[in-house]
């Protein structure tokens, strides 16, 4: 029984590694001024998104210190996430667009750190997206990077 359990979660961090995967071949094509504009993006997100939130819940981590949410509950918190993003797909106007780009980091930064094995992907992913902060106007690195490790 215990090793069904294994299997599934495996195969969730599978799944997820290869979505990750993707989307960070998609963040190196992106110019640096265009990743800047979703970082702002982000950054707003988070500041709207934070700003009657209690320090130190699963939601106020899952963009801060995503490494504390339990594997779980970042599942939940993504979910929720990609209903969003898929919403604002839908629409075609740039600000839509845009929210779906922001909503997009926070989605697979939360995925990559609350499993220890996609951490380095984070980290990779973060690496990749530094490349717009010196562009950005809103997202500030010392304050919107995530703890990821």
């Amino acid at each position: 029984m215990l090793s069904l359990f294994k299997h599934k979660r495996y195969n969730r961090i599978l799944a997820i590694e290869i979505m990750i995967s993707h989307y960070l071949a998609v963040i190196k094509e992106m110019s640096d001024t265009k990743l800047a504009r979703g970082l702002d993006m982000a950054a707003e997100i988070k500041h709207v998104s934070l700003e009657f939130e209690e320090r130190h819940t699963d939601y106020w981590n899952a963009f801060s210190n995503p490494i504390l949410v339990p594997e779980k509950t970042a599942e939940r918190i993504q979910a929720s996430w990609v209903e969003k993003i898929n919403t604002m797909l839908e629409i075609e106007s740039s600000p839509a667009q845009l929210y779906a780009a922001g909503m997009s980091i926070w989605s697979h930064s939360l995925l990559a750190a609350a499993y220890p094995e996609l951490r380095q992907q984070g980290l990779a992913l973060w690496n990749e997206l530094q490349r717009g902060f010196k562009y950005c106007e809103r997202f500030d690195p010392h304050v919107d990077v995530p703890e990821i490790i």
